[in-house]
């Protein structure tokens, strides 16, 4: 989800992820298509909050560069270093992000191979 610095809505999104091995993997690919989103968007300055703390290290560290999920976090940090003036990503609360994880229920709801209207 995409919001403005007063938290209207600007863009979101749902579907359903197949084949994740890990919940930080699906938490990856929800970021990187937000991101990309933005950047589509012409946006610069970007914060992204995530309830994943290990995305949140992982952003400000190379310690999990060679984890299962290391690809995505390269992409990950790639996409916010090219495409983004100003960027932080910083650790928020589940409870603070019930919009997010409505979304992510939503989605987790398709059947398989079922497309978001």
């Amino acid at each position: 989800m995409i919001k403005e610095w007063d938290g209207g809505v600007i863009s979101s999104g749902y579907g359903r992820l197949e084949n994740m091995n890990e919940d930080v993997h699906a938490e990856l690919v929800a970021c990187l298509q937000a991101l990309q989103r933005a950047a589509d968007m012409g946006i610069q300055r970007i914060i992204v909050e995530t309830d994943a703390a290990m995305i949140v290290q992982a952003v400000r560290s190379a310690d999990y560069d060679r984890c299962s999920a290391g690809v995505l976090l390269w992409e990950l940090k790639d996409l916010l270093r090219g495409n983004f003036l100003m960027y932080r990503v910083i650790g928020t609360s589940r409870s603070c992000n019930k919009a997010a994880d409505g979304l992510a229920a939503l989605g987790a709801s398709l059947s398989q191979g079922a497309s978001p209207i």
